[in-house]
């Protein structure tokens, strides 16, 4: 029996390596394998870590708590628009597989809010609805951006400290199309990054698209959004900030109360809603200035291809995995 299991240790010892060194598969291949790794593996992505400092954050989902999809991850290596990412025709299915009544009534809330102030339509999912909203618990605060393409539900995870108003609206806007404020390709006019107080290996979380009509949609940069990184995002102190205004200010952004008067804008604007006119007005820099250098992990696009092997290796060592244990099955059940 002993040499069995040690057979059986040393094949999945090589299953997982090969896995882990294997040429990329082919993108039929991949899909596949990362869906299946993703259905089978959902508390792993959104298990609650101290790294955001906020409840319900994640140090190794994509900014804290973006579930990154396929469609992400192609939109981000091309820098897609966020209209790619939208739902036809602004109409939204959903499931809601909470019992807790309070906590539905906070979600279907920021239905309501959103239907009265914009022109999309969320309703509960019919039987030949392909593509819909799963919202679910968690063991954290998470969601992909914008309709994945992944037939199913689409989960919003939802657990420990996100059953507010603010969170519920800041994971539903992302699963509507929008990443954070502070990855705009204007932010350093704004707000400055400190990298060294930035927990080492994190310095990837703060970033900032390359192209302008990929975040902002022609607003502008907006402090109160919803959607903005607070002061002590990813920090390796949480006492000290990684996030400034540019006279060196941390009040006044990352708050998860509400939607901004420009959160409503990019939001009907982003869905053609007739009637949306001009941007809000947004407070301008107090102080012009630069950030600080960001290190070589953030610039150019490593950072993509970084979480781009984090999803494929996951996903090649989860399928190894499941090859050891059918090789072990035969193995032990041989006499």
């Amino acid at each position: 029996m002993a040499r069995k299991l040690l057979i059986i240790g040393l094949l999945f010892i090589t299953i997982a390596k090969l896995a882990e060194s294997a040429p990329n598969p082919s993108e039929k291949d991949l899909y596949e394998t990362m869906k299946k790794f993703l259905e089978t593996q959902p508390d792993q992505r959104v298990k609650r870590q101290s790294a955001y400092k906020r409840p319900g954050f994640k140090k190794d989902l994509f900014e804290g708590d973006i579930v990154l999809h396929k469609k992400n991850l192609e939109g981000l290596q091309r820098e897609a628009t966020i209209r790619e990412l939208t739902w036809p025709d602004g109409v939204v299915p959903y499931t809601i597989e909470i019992s807790d009544q309070n906590a539905v009534g906070l979600i279907e809330d920021a239905f309501r809010e959103i239907m009265d102030k914009s022109c999309l339509k969320f309703r509960e999912k019919e039987s030949d609805d392909q593509f819909y909203l799963k919202y679910t618990y968690g063991e954290g605060c998470a969601s992909s951006v914008g309709r994945s393409g992944m037939p199913g539900g689409q989960e919003v995870y939802l657990g420990e400290g996100c059953f507010n108003p603010g969170t519920i609206r800041h994971e539903t806007l992302h699963s509507l199309g929008f990443y954070h404020e502070q990855s705009r390709t204007d932010r350093d006019d704004y707000i400055k990054i400190l990298w060294d107080n930035v927990e080492p290996g994190l310095e990837d979380q703060f970033l900032k698209s390359n192209k302008r009509e990929v975040t902002d949609l022609g607003s502008p940069y907006d402090y109160g959004s919803i959607m903005h990184y607070p002061w002590n995002a990813f920090a390796s102190d949480d006492t000290q900030p990684t996030i400034t205004k540019m006279d060196g200010s941390t009040k006044g952004f990352g708050q998860r109360v509400g939607f901004s008067p420009i959160d409503l804008y990019e939001l009907n604007k982003l869905y053609n809603c007739p009637g949306t006119g001009a941007p809000p007005k947004s407070a301008k820099p107090k102080k012009v200035g630069t950030t600080q250098k960001p290190p070589a992990s953030v610039t150019g696009n490593s950072w993509i291809d970084r979480w781009t092997q984090k999803i494929k290796t996951k996903a090649n060592l989860w399928l190894a995995g499941k090859i050891g244990d059918q090789l072990a099955s035969f193995i032990t059940g041989r006499k």
